[in-house]
């Protein structure tokens, strides 16, 4: 018997089931509510609640920044893509003798000049 005693280790289990039974009875009926320790400690519990509320809000403020900065950033690649596709378009249709494809093709009379240019001068 008293080796039983020896071997076996008491380490309170029915003792910590009562007083969690108690504190979900205590937070089940409301009774918690008008224990003094709530009540002094209620600013702080407050004070924690809204620092909680804060961190959710801000961690939701940081995803949606970073969701906008991928678009952002997606949105970039695309056009840059698309700005040098008209850049080479342009560079082709910037050639004189393409000019000259496209004026004859729409039947404009226009003629690319032979001379070049002069400087007009005039005298006060």
């Amino acid at each position: 018997m008293e080796e039983d005693k020896k071997h076996k280790i008491d380490f309170g289990d029915e003792q910590s089931k009562r007083s969690t039974r108690g504190l979900v009875m205590d937070v089940l009926n409301g009774s918690i509510l008008n224990k003094a320790v709530f009540v002094q400690h209620l600013a702080y519990i407050f004070f924690l609640g809204a620092l909680g509320i804060f961190y959710i809000g801000n961690r939701y403020h940081a995803e949606k920044i970073l969701r906008q900065t991928t678009k952002t950033e997606k949105e970039l690649i695309d056009l840059r893509s698309e700005a040098v596709a008209v850049s080479s378009e342009l560079l082709i249709w910037k050639n004189q003798s393409n000019i000259k494809k496209l004026l004859e093709e729409r039947n404009m009379p226009l003629k690319p000049l032979v001379a070049p240019p002069k400087k007009l001068y005039i005298n006060d």
